[in-house]
């Protein structure tokens, strides 16, 4: 699936997970940023990783043991 990097961008502006800021030197690029609202979703979404992993990995050892 492909999608443009700028509807992503666009969509992830509406749910206030990044900011864009004109690039200081260059009119053509856009600087992108996480909020403090994308900051704790990408510190969620590596929690629930982490869990899932030690989970995963716990299931293994018990199946090889």
């Amino acid at each position: 699936v492909y999608y443009d990097v700028t509807v992503v961008v666009i969509a992830l502006v509406d749910l206030g997970l990044v900011a864009k800021a004109e690039h200081p030197t260059d009119g053509r690029q856009v600087v992108v940023s996480l909020t403090a609202a994308g900051v704790a979703e990408v510190d969620e979404t590596r929690r629930r990783r982490d869990t899932r992993n030690a989970f995963l990995a716990d299931l293994v050892m018990g199946i090889i043991r």
